[in-house]
């Protein structure tokens, strides 16, 4: 997905990469000397940017600009979902991860910054801010935390979780893997569980040393991607790929199970992308699907029944959706891209 090219001479690299703030975003261009090894920006800005090819005299790189449009939609989170999208929420702009308090505001992060809103935009209230970090995956716990993925926090090149009061204060880490994600926090809020790099894992609300939910090693993994707590809180549910013809599953875990339960393992709709949920009842799982580009929220009744679209976006794909606490609201985020070929000049003065 990441570019590099030589410049002639071989003095030069160009690079496509990903920015601290917009982790596992295409992101920017830049150049690293050889054997200095000193980097430089080419591009600083908000747009994405995708291939790289080089001049054969050096002078010139074309890449594909890429510029995505950010919007928070309110459904009606019960029953059948209108096919007519209403408008966004104007007070939502470039957000990237979110999700409710327990009293129906707003968690919402753009990369560096999270913050609390309500959802007519009243109050904003920045809970934590790190200009050269990530912060994304946001979990409410209780009345008392909300836990969340930190990104290269304090110059690390990991991924790991923190847990913070409501109100932001009383910074904790929780985990120190490489890349923690995904968390979901149990039912008497004592326990959070995670996704690492190819499994599940928990960790105790207060941290210390994680460990593997039973079943949470599935055999042939090579990427664990999303995850998702039932209602009840006895299930813990994540989307798995594995090596075995590029095969993707939901490995279902018993959370109060013995140590040597096993996952059970779902296939999902092959046109599954995105994270993943429980309907509010519990009795389906729910995740965005690809159509032609498109992509709109899917569920996979439990029951074994045929699994049924729910929303009916005409363009663009769904980065995050979370149901509010009541299950009356259902907030999706959604992006739309547009994209132009540019030329860059004199690219490492």
């Amino acid at each position: 997905m990441f570019e590099t090219r030589w410049l002639p001479g071989g003095h030069w690299l160009l690079v496509n990469y990903s920015p601290r703030t917009h982790f596992l975003e295409q992101g920017q261009l830049g150049a690293v000397s050889f054997p200095q090894g000193q980097f430089q920006s080419i591009t600083r800005d908000t747009n994405n940017y995708w291939s790289l090819t080089v001049s054969a005299d050096g002078k010139t790189a074309a890449t594909v600009q890429v510029r995505t449009m950010r919007s928070l939609y309110l459904l009606n989170g019960q029953g059948k979902l209108p096919e007519t999208i209403p408008e966004p929420l104007s007070q939502a702009h470039d957000v990237r991860s979110f999700n409710w308090t327990k009293d129906g505001k707003l968690l919402a992060s753009e990369g560096s910054v999270l913050e609390q809103v309500g959802i007519d935009g009243s109050n904003p209230m920045t809970l934590v801010s790190d200009a050269d970090a990530s912060l994304f995956d946001i979990a409410p716990c209780g009345d008392q935390y909300l836990i969340f993925s930190w990104a290269f926090h304090a110059e690390s090149n990991k991924v790991n979780l923190w847990r913070a009061n409501v109100d932001g204060s009383g910074l904790r880490q929780l985990t120190d893997g490489t890349f923690d994600h995904a968390p979901a926090c149990s039912a008497d809020s004592t326990q959070v569980y995670y996704l690492d790099q190819t499994s599940a894992r928990r960790v105790s609300i207060d941290g210390g040393k994680s460990e593997t939910l039973a079943g949470g090693i599935i055999p042939n993994a090579f990427s664990a991607r999303a995850a998702a707590l039932s209602p009840q809180g006895t299930a813990f549910v994540f989307h798995v790929a594995t090596t075995d013809a590029a095969t993707s599953k939901l490995a279902w875990l018993n959370v109060q199970g013995h140590a040597s339960s096993q996952a059970r393992l779902l296939d999902p709709d092959p046109r599954i992308e995105g994270i993943l949920s429980f309907t509010p009842d519990g009795k389906g799982l729910v995740y965005p699907i690809d159509e032609n580009g498109v992509s709109n929220l899917w569920v996979q009744p439990l029951d074994g029944s045929g699994g049924h679209q729910i929303t009916h976006f005409r363009s663009g794909r769904i980065g995050d959706f979370h149901w509010s606490p009541d299950g009356s609201k259902l907030a999706v985020q959604h992006e739309e891209e547009s994209a132009d070929v540019v030329l860059l000049h004199d690219l490492t003065h």
